[in-house]
């Protein structure tokens, strides 16, 4: 059985998603940013509940509250609600719906800087700033924080908890959506591809033996921004398979594609 009353906030010390601690054994530190969305994580209540808290309240001096909108259709329903207009008011910045921040794609922070952050992970270098300091909370914990200036316990402040009621029904425009193509149309219809998104090679089928050097072996806690690094040095390569190798595993060992390369050149298989 859980006592929920001896429940605290937790936040994620950098830069790992388990380094979990209660909030107020960092409460007073610096902070740089505070970021609410994305879209791995939140819904709508995150951002209503961040609306009421800052509702006729401002952004401390030199703290950028972002917003993220983890869809088109939460950012039209926190409209319709009113809602966004509150966050706006508070000194908020608003983005477009979609990963960004959480990827290293807008909202990087500055070197060394604390950022809080409601999305689901803070390795090494994923927001954009190899040298960050991304710590994980609640929308509350970032929201109270942001008020503050400093990292702050939320259940410090001095209001009600907010009680957020969804609505009914999402606001959803239909009309903005593209059906699919019928089957027999769709077979028929060739890819867009451009020189920066080659086609995969024909593979023959693996043997039911193989063979092969180890060129690395990891520790634990291996994460896919380990074995791929997010951001936007990086991801303007996704699409092409070829052009992304030469990342591949570098925040565990530089060296680790040109030695991959050096071993397929001389004839050992790649995988």
């Amino acid at each position: 059985m859980i006592d929920l009353s001896t429940l605290v906030p937790l936040i994620a010390l950098p830069s790992s998603p388990d380094k979990v601690v209660p909030v107020s054994e960092v409460a007073g530190q610096p902070l740089h940013q505070a970021y609410i969305g994305s879209s791995g994580n939140p819904g709508y209540r995150d951002f209503a509940v961040v609306s009421s808290m800052v509702k006729g309240r401002s952004v401390a001096d030199g703290i950028s509250l972002d917003i993220n909108p983890s869809s088109r259709q939460v950012l039209s329903t926190l409209i319709q609600e009113g809602y966004l207009g509150e966050l706006v008011a508070s000194g908020a910045r608003l983005h477009q719906a979609g990963c960004n921040g959480c990827i290293g794609m807008g909202q990087a922070p500055a070197v060394g800087r604390n950022s809080l952050r409601t999305v689901p992970r803070n390795f090494p270098g994923r927001s954009g700033t190899r040298e960050d300091s991304v710590f994980l909370c609640s929308p509350e914990t970032a929201a109270a924080s942001a008020l503050a200036g400093v990292i702050s316990d939320p259940r410090l402040m001095q209001m009600d908890y907010p009680r957020i009621n969804e609505p009914d029904a999402m606001v959803i425009n239909r009309d903005v959506f593209t059906p699919p193509l019928p089957l027999d149309q769709a077979r028929l219809t060739p890819l867009q591809k451009t020189e920066n998104t080659p086609a995969l090679p024909t593979l023959q089928p693996l043997p039911e033996r193989l063979e092969i050097p180890v060129l690395l072996v990891t520790g634990d806690n291996i994460s896919t921004d380990d074995i791929m690094p997010a951001g936007q040095r990086v991801m303007p390569y996704w699409s092409s398979i070829y052009a992304s190798a030469p990342f591949t595993f570098e925040a565990v060992d530089a060296e680790y594609a040109q030695r991959a390369d050096a071993t397929r050149k001389l004839g050992g298989t790649l995988l």
